[in-house]
């Protein structure tokens, strides 16, 4: 796990696990991943948790947004748009502040970091 200033919880994890190509609102949405290889039910994360993991995982560099063209957004953008009030708000793929979220390199070597710890938590059984 690369050296963090944060203790690494669940909710990091599920962001990590979720974030490539969702949105913010997407990443604190309740929802149901495929074939990972296994099917997992994610819950839902309240509004202050999620955005103070998420601004975590922005800041050690484990995740970026993207805008138009899927092109990053600076980092004071970045944040700007993070910590708004409207970011918890639907948004259209054609509206102007419709950002997605995608995982760094380091992002990638973190979530593998993570795995062992909480894989287990909310995997579905087969058949269920």
């Amino acid at each position: 796990m690369p050296s963090v200033k944060f203790e690494p919880t669940f909710t990091h994890y599920q962001m990590l696990f979720c974030a490539e190509s969702a949105t913010f609102l997407e990443l604190r949405s309740g929802l149901r991943t495929h074939g990972f290889p296994e099917d997992y039910d994610w819950p839902a994360i309240p509004l202050r948790e999620a955005k103070r993991s998420f601004l975590e995982l922005f800041d050690a560099g484990f995740v970026e947004i993207l805008g138009e063209q899927a092109q990053p957004l600076s980092q004071a953008k970045a944040r700007s748009e993070i910590t708004r009030d409207g970011t918890s708000e639907p948004k259209f793929p054609d509206a102007q502040d419709y950002y997605e979220v995608a995982l760094t390199d380091i992002g990638v070597t973190a979530l593998r970091a993570l795995r062992p710890r909480f894989r287990d938590i909310g995997l579905v059984e087969p058949n269920k």
